[in-house]
């Protein structure tokens, strides 16, 4: 497999994008707020480490919260609090003897706001690098579950631990996926910056007089962060569309990643980078809600307030549907494309999948490791359970960013988010009671009752005038054009009928003239 990385830099944003054999694998984005640069980095990002004031201990929650200068404060979990923060020795059960109100707090970003909730905070720091991540409130060494064979991984584990003993420290470590292979020189090279970011934080943390809140350390810019996690043996190219951008990326490789420097080069052609690697195209399939899967199958994705529903269908391969092996065939393929998808859209939380309905156990289990294969080199961390006595699967993914739809959508105006608007004659019966209403308070009397017409052929009474979508007015005027007429002679009122076209299908208005 080959892997690019790509960087679009401009004015107003940043997008970084992974492709595989040319497929898009992740897209992560950078908007910056209204006044800030798209090059600039200021917001509340995961990873970022801040001095806080504890704001408010909620016993009952067994939560903090903390301000960290974001505009809500930040939301801490009372098991997420390193003994190492606490006021007293042996970290007592009691989370108010823990922590008490305007303590003075070091926290770090572990999931960004999103959709109006705050960002959710630890206090069990870390700082990463290619090859580590560091946990300066810890002491044990562990190494990545990405990393196959004992051998291996005591290796690298021993060699952590001689590099810890020789600098004298007793930091604890994780051994990333990208450390295998990697030499005691290179992990001691990484440790050693660690050490030195970490001092530099506590060095800032002591000085720091903002009443307690302080930005401590930033998490590197998106592009540079993207190279630093993502850059690995099969990484063939970094190609980057903007002068600066390519500047410090060139840099940072320079001095971290000496051996990926050839890979790194400039793009200097239209249209725009993503547009010709064909991404553009790929991140309006990812917002799709429904997925074709090369069977003839596909998938239904669809996002509720709580949770992400994955539905799989047959679709035209017919024979899914009617026999076991095909369901099997059907619901592997699509269980690599669920894990494709899921990384593909960043979709994060609670996700259940309803697959075609197998009956042997074998079947089943098939396609749970199937599945949980796919999802091997993500990076969050997914968790697949077994199927319910419903047939369902439920997944959980690590949530750290809003997913790729909430970055770049917003619930319909019209729909408000449901998917869903009142059919044409639904909104035609709703006039017709609304003519029904207006009619009995003009002349409680009248209701009813019908109204000869005055001389003239007007009706004595004033007319009733109805606004509305047009397919709605058209299908007043033809489909319900005979029931309209009876509602106008029960109502004993002149109906005239206008089309507004700035009105969605649902709103109309019913107003005596």
């Amino acid at each position: 497999m080959s892997e690019e990385l790509l960087v679009e830099v401009n004015g107003f944003e940043t997008r970084v994008a992974l492709l595989r054999d040319g497929g898009l694998v992740e897209l992560h984005l950078h908007r910056p707020a209204a006044g800030e640069s798209a090059r600039s980095n200021g917001r509340i990002a995961a990873g970022n480490i801040y001095a806080g004031r504890v704001e408010r201990v909620v016993p009952a929650l067994q939560a903090v919260f903390v301000d960290i200068g974001a505009a809500r404060p930040g939301f801490l979990r009372g098991r997420d609090i390193a003994v190492s923060h606490t006021r007293t020795k042996g970290a007592p059960a009691r989370l108010a003897d823990r922590v008490q109100q305007g303590q003075r707090l070091l926290v770090q970003v572990a999931r960004e706001p999103m959709q109006g909730k705050p960002a959710r905070l630890t206090a069990n720091l870390a700082l990463a690098s290619r090859l580590l991540v560091l946990r300066p409130l810890t002491t044990r060494v562990r190494v990545s579950s990405g990393i196959d064979g004992v051998a291996e991984r005591q290796r690298l584990k021993d060699l952590v631990e001689a590099a810890r003993h020789d600098l004298d420290l007793g930091y604890g470590c994780i051994v990333r996926t990208a450390a295998a292979t990697a030499s005691g020189a290179e992990l001691r090279a990484a440790l050693e910056l660690l050490h030195r970011q970490w001092q530099r934080i506590v060095a800032h943390g002591v000085a720091a007089t903002n009443g307690g809140r302080t930005l401590l350390y930033e998490e590197p810019p998106l592009p540079t962060r993207m190279v630093r996690d993502l850059a690995g043996p099969a990484l063939a190219a970094i190609v980057v569309d903007d002068a600066a951008a390519f500047k410090r990326l060139a840099a940072y490789v320079d001095s971290h990643l000496p051996t990926c420097r050839p890979r790194l080069r400039r793009y200097r052609g239209a249209p725009s980078l993503l547009k010709a690697y064909g991404v553009d195209a790929a991140i309006d399939q990812a917002v799709d809600h429904r997925v074709a899967l090369p069977s003839g199958g596909g998938l239904v994705i669809e996002r509720t307030e709580s949770m992400t529903v994955i539905d799989v269908n047959s679709g035209s391969n017919v024979a899914a549907a009617t026999g076991e092996v095909h369901a099997v065939a059907t619901n592997r393929e699509a269980a690599a494309v669920i894990a494709a998808e899921l990384r593909r859209r960043n979709i994060g939380g609670i996700i259940v999948v309803d697959f075609i309905a197998m009956h042997d156990d074998a079947d089943r289990q098939a396609v749970l490791e199937a599945l949980r294969a796919a999802a091997a080199g993500d990076a969050a961390p997914m968790r697949v359970s077994g199927f319910s006595a419903l047939g369902l699967v439920e997944i959980s993914r690590r949530r750290i960013q809003p997913s790729l739809a909430e970055q770049l959508c917003e619930p319909c105006s019209t729909c408000a988010g449901t998917g869903y608007v009142k059919s044409a004659r639904s909104v035609c019966y709703d006039i017709f009671r609304s003519v029904r209403r207006v009619a009995a308070a003009q002349s409680p009397s009248a209701a009813g009752r019908q109204t000869p017409p005055a001389a003239g052929g007007q009706r004595a009474e004033r007319q009733v005038v109805v606004r509305a979508h047009q397919r709605v007015v058209d299908c007043l005027l033809g489909d319900e054009a005979e029931r309209l007429a009876d509602v106008a002679d029960a109502a004993g009122r002149d109906i005239r009928v206008q089309a507004e076209p700035g009105y969605a299908m649902d709103r109309f208005e019913v107003a005596p003239r």
